[in-house]
């Protein structure tokens, strides 16, 4: 089911693959999350598992709190995915056309009501208006958000790249939210890239780090 896969060198999480599922776990956070492809059944976890979401993929709607993390989605070639985005205009043009176009709305100006199971304007009035109706009338697939926040939306991942203290670990972050799109062939590519461009300018640069 998943013939691309990613090997964990070093950061704060962790990922194990079977048959129709993944499960990753964010080390520093302390949670599990299982990703379930599309069309299978949701898994029958062990006694005592804790998820703390449960999210189908490829995931094609998403929400962000932290610019850290639009860059993996924009290089693995799922920009238009983002939905949510924490403030207007980014450093990427392509995103920046996204909101002017109404693709992408900037969450800042919204709250989740997880007792109405949705999202609501955080001034008043309380009800969806304009684009944020239309943009949010569907359910996001996860929201990735660098802590747990009540007002973020459902369901929530965390991501904790800016944690990592080694550059050579802050990418391995790229195959943590891959993962979720089933791109871990795409980040796979452009880490080793990366690491390989980098280590050749270190050494040139007489061992810098």
């Amino acid at each position: 089911m998943f013939p691309d896969k990613v090997v964990v060198n070093g950061p704060k999480f962790s990922i194990t693959y079977n048959t129709t599922f993944k499960v990753l776990t964010n080390l520093r956070a302390n949670e599990k999350y299982v990703l379930v492809q599309r069309g299978c059944p949701t898994p029958t976890l062990p006694d005592g598992f804790v998820a703390k979401a449960v999210v189908q993929v490829p995931v094609a709607r998403v929400s962000i709190t932290s610019v850290t993390d639009s860059k993996w989605i924009e290089l693995i070639g799922e920009r238009n995915s983002l939905i949510g985005m924490p403030g207007i205009y980014t450093t990427s043009p392509c995103v920046n056309k996204r909101y002017d176009l109404g693709f992408t709305v900037d969450m800042s100006k919204v709250s989740y009501n997880s007792t109405l199971s949705q999202y609501q304007m955080s001034s008043n009035p309380k009800m969806l208006t304009g684009t944020y109706a239309s943009v949010l009338s569907t359910p996001l697939d996860v929201v990735f958000a660098g802590s747990r926040s009540a007002t973020a939306g459902l369901p929530l991942v965390i991501t904790s790249s800016t944690y990592e203290q080694s550059y050579k670990l802050v990418p391995e972050w790229g195959k943590f939210i891959a993962a979720f799109y089933n791109k871990e062939a795409t980040i796979n590519a452009f880490i080793s890239d990366f690491k390989t461009r980098w280590d050749c300018a270190r050494r040139g640069r007489g061992g810098i780090s």
